[in-house]
């Protein structure tokens, strides 16, 4: 529905989106040049952050403005997304290879980086289409003026604002305490999985609303934070568990493609394995962390303050 919300409401949500679009607008050029890996994480947060925000404000722009939005900033999430994890898992494994002094290890890492990289060089096209079409389209300028439009300095804080804040942050809380049981058991990897994504999107929206609250609520947002790093590199050992074989795999039919045997593929057998291995233990340690992390937030009543805090600020 347009124009559900009051002004304040949208000329908070105009800000906020308007902070996103321009982190965006800034890393593209960088993300183009392929010369740091971290321009691609900055506008992948940053378009991440935006589609996460623009529902909450949706009520205030017209349908189809939100529907074309998202579909623009869409289809750069998911290529930047790719080739972001892609240079995760690079970075990853060239720290485990140099680390390494055993030879016999270094082969079969060094097969795997090189694959890595290849498919990384295959996704570098379609990320600059993507950044290419919003900039030829004049995107993100375009929706800067939009927004423009919706900010008004003298707004104030009124409490529909506040009420969306309690809504959406209440929202996010009880989307996270869905999998609170599954999460105990560490071969619950989907439950894990989704804990970690809610976790993101609940800090998202911390983020979004925090300039309503003492503090920023910077320390709840920092909370989210490590449970997100943990779960998140948990995600990446699970990934890992299913790259690996198929790796190999793909890697055997090669090599008995072009060598018509199997026997060149056994020197790289070794560095791979160990690698695997290491993602295992890494995994089962960091579940470990996850759970005292978990017990040591709840005991300091994180989420309790939390709800506390935004319930209070609709105190008559």
């Amino acid at each position: 529905m347009f124009n559900e919300f009051g002004s304040s409401i949208c000329s908070f949500g105009a800000e906020v989106l308007t902070k996103h679009v321009t982190a965006m607008q800034n890393e593209a050029p960088g993300v183009q040049e392929a010369v740091d890996i971290e321009y691609i994480h900055r506008m992948r947060v940053a378009s991440r952050r935006f589609r996460s925000v623009l529902p909450i404000f949706a009520g205030c722009f017209p349908e189809k403005t939100v529907q074309q939005w998202s579909k623009d900033i869409r289809g750069v999430t998911r290529s930047l997304g790719a080739a972001r994890d892609m240079d995760v898992q690079i970075a990853h494994l060239q720290s485990f290879h140099d680390n390494l002094t055993e030879r016999k290890y270094q082969a079969g890492l060094r097969r795997m980086l090189l694959r890595l990289r290849q498919q990384r060089d295959k996704m570098q096209s379609n990320v600059i289409k993507n950044i290419t079409r919003i900039q030829e389209n004049q995107t993100l300028t375009e929706m800067l003026e939009k927004l423009s439009t919706y900010r008004c300095e003298t707004a104030q804080y009124d409490r529909d604002l506040f009420q969306l804040a309690r809504d959406n942050i209440m929202s996010r809380l009880e989307d996270l305490f869905i999998h609170e049981q599954a999460i105990l058991e560490e071969t619950n990897i989907e439950e894990l999985h989704a804990t970690r994504i809610s976790t993101k999107y609940l800090r998202y929206t911390l983020e979004t609303f925090g300039a309503l609250y003492d503090a920023g609520m910077k320390q709840e947002i920092q909370y989210c934070r490590e449970i997100q790093d943990t779960l998140g590199t948990i995600h990446d050992c699970d990934v890992w568990a299913i790259l690996i074989p198929q790796f190999i795999e793909s890697e055997r039919e090669r090599v008995e493609k072009f060598y018509g045997s199997y026997t060149p593929m056994l020197p790289l057998l070794p560095g791979i394995r160990l690698y695997q291995a290491s993602q295992v233990e890494q995994r089962k340690t960091l579940h470990h962390q996850f759970l005292r992390q978990w017990t040591e937030f709840k005991q300091k009543g994180v989420w309790a303050n939390l709800v506390e805090t935004i319930q209070s600020r609709l105190m008559p």
